[in-house]
């Protein structure tokens, strides 16, 4: 058995036609906060005993990692950042201990920002020996000058003492979308289960 996440993105300029596209391929960048989160997520313990240790949180924050409610939320709101599809300007590579996007892309209509749309879901059901759905998210930039979408991840909720969200999943396997004034860049993860 094998757990897989892909990604594909395409960008559209302001009457939705599709100026650059990356097609569907494997996500290779699963982060520190991702086998934390899997492994709080699963114990559902207040006080792990042993405690998983310190993480830091997308705010930079450290953290004994804990949990008390036990969901991997991942679903962002309109006009939301977190939890969900984050996406960000930085062009380094992902690195395992890393806490967050290089440089986030803020909500806002401002310099550098970009609208956050509500993130949708299908579940693509069992074909085979394989399980699969999607997430799915735009993001629209309504500044007055081109936003250049070069990194993503995922920002998920793990609920220790206070809710704090950390960062599991950064995609370097996104190429550049050089998003105009009036386009938007929609991102796609798909997660599969093959047997």
């Amino acid at each position: 058995m094998k757990f897989e996440m892909l990604i594909e993105s395409f960008a559209t300029d302001r009457d939705g036609r599709v100026i650059s596209r990356h097609r569907r391929r494997k996500v290779h960048s699963f982060v520190q906060g991702y086998i934390w989160g899997m492994c709080a997520n699963m114990m559902a313990e207040v006080a792990p005993d042993p405690v998983l240790g310190w993480v830091t949180d997308v705010d930079g924050l450290s953290h004994v990692i804990r949990n008390r409610q036990g969901p991997l939320s991942c679903n962002g709101a309109l006009a939301t950042p977190d939890p969900g599809i984050r996406i960000g300007t930085g062009s380094s590579p992902v690195r395992v201990n890393q806490t967050q996007l290089d440089a986030v892309i803020a909500e806002g209509a401002g310099a550098g920002q970009m609208n956050h749309q509500a993130q949708t879901w299908t579940f693509e059901g069992i074909v085979a020996d394989q399980a699969t759905f999607t997430m799915t998210r735009s993001f629209i930039n309504n500044s007055v000058a081109q936003v250049d979408v070069r990194e993503a991840g995922l920002h998920i909720p793990v609920v220790d003492l206070t809710p704090n969200t950390y960062y599991l999943l950064g995609s370097r396997e996104l190429a550049s979308h050089d998003t105009p004034t009036g386009g938007a860049v929609t991102l796609t993860y798909t997660i599969r289960i093959v047997l």
